[in-house]
């Protein structure tokens, strides 16, 4: 769990500006009270998100329907720099397999990176059967 000092460390992002996310419905809001309030990898991964197609000069609006699964967002692929911050969700798939996918990169749906999921785990399992 991260404090918002913490977040705001990590991300690079401004206190006020993450608040602002919050308030605008782009990222959750913490668990707990306000200066008590905690963040997890999630409250990270959107966070980095937001910033991501921020960047890449999506509006707000445009941003808030990738972040609520409404759109998909064609970024173009950046060059990662030394010290360059990507949030990276990983799915846990079976033992010793996971799969590491980056939302930004691979212009997928949230509906879409669910079923690619559901259908590796199919078939890892149908692979154990087989053994």
């Amino acid at each position: 769990m991260y404090s918002l000092q913490d977040i705001n460390t990590i991300t690079g992002l401004p206190v006020r500006t993450i608040r602002y996310y919050i308030q605008k419905n782009l990222v959750d809001k913490p668990e707990g009270a306000r200066k008590t309030a905690t963040y997890g990898q999630q409250h990270l991964e959107q966070l980095m998100t937001v910033k991501r197609l921020s960047d890449a000069g999506l509006s707000l609006a445009a941003i808030a329907k990738v972040m609520n699964g409404s759109q998909v967002a064609h970024v173009p692929p950046s060059d990662l720099q030394p010290g360059q911050i990507r949030a990276v969700s990983q799915v846990h798939i079976s033992p010793g397999v996971e799969l590491s996918i980056d939302p930004m990169q691979c212009n997928l749906s949230t509906q879409q990176l669910r079923e690619l999921s559901q259908q590796i785990i199919a078939t890892i399992s149908r692979f154990n059967k087989e053994s």
